[in-house]
């Protein structure tokens, strides 16, 4: 069901495309296949990948190219601020970490704590609320935990725990609990 409801959404916007006189259900896939072989060129061309990683990086490759990409900050400005910020802050991290900018674990882990530190000294200062979560989003990444994932678990359990303690309380009000 899901399935048939994206190909009716893509053959929707072909529709639309076609309709506008900007592109015909042809034209996509052609592009389509076009865009899978020059991002394959470990398939499709001279490159070889032996392992998972020299795929991913030929893969990489081919689309820092397309995109034209000339440095990692190039792509973190591809990246939508219109996005979620914990998505994109996790887009962001990703393209630091392929970069190789980030890799020390223990600094990270200093600069978490000293920011944490700051954050009980000057509890209204949202810049160092900011700066702490997305250094929490840099720790998460990693160890390659996405924190998406992880903080919808958290999320999931908290509402879980607070109904069973409302359960509990019965008919005593929440209020006076917290």
């Amino acid at each position: 069901e899901e399935s048939g409801d994206l190909m009716l959404q893509a053959i929707f916007h072909c529709i639309i495309g076609e309709d506008m006189g900007e592109y015909n259900t042809q034209d996509a896939l052609s592009s389509l296949c076009k865009k899978l072989i020059f991002r394959h060129p470990h398939i499709f061309g001279d490159i070889k990948a032996t392992n998972v990683q020299e795929a991913l990086s030929a893969w990489d490759g081919a689309k820092a190219k397309e995109k034209h990409y000339t440095k990692p900050s190039s792509k973190m400005d591809s990246i939508p601020k219109a996005l979620p910020s914990l998505m994109r802050a996790t887009k962001t991290i990703s393209a630091a970490k392929k970069a190789g900018l980030i890799v020390d674990v223990n600094e990270i882990r200093d600069l978490l704590t000293k920011s944490i530190s700051e954050l009980n000294t000057i509890a209204d200062n949202e810049d160092l609320a900011g700066e702490a979560l997305l250094i929490i989003v840099l720790l998460l990444k990693l160890y390659d935990i996405n924190p998406e994932v992880v903080l919808d678990k958290s999320t999931t359990k908290f509402v879980n725990d607070f109904k069973e303690i409302e359960d509990k309380l019965d008919n005593k009000n929440i209020t006076e609990i917290l």
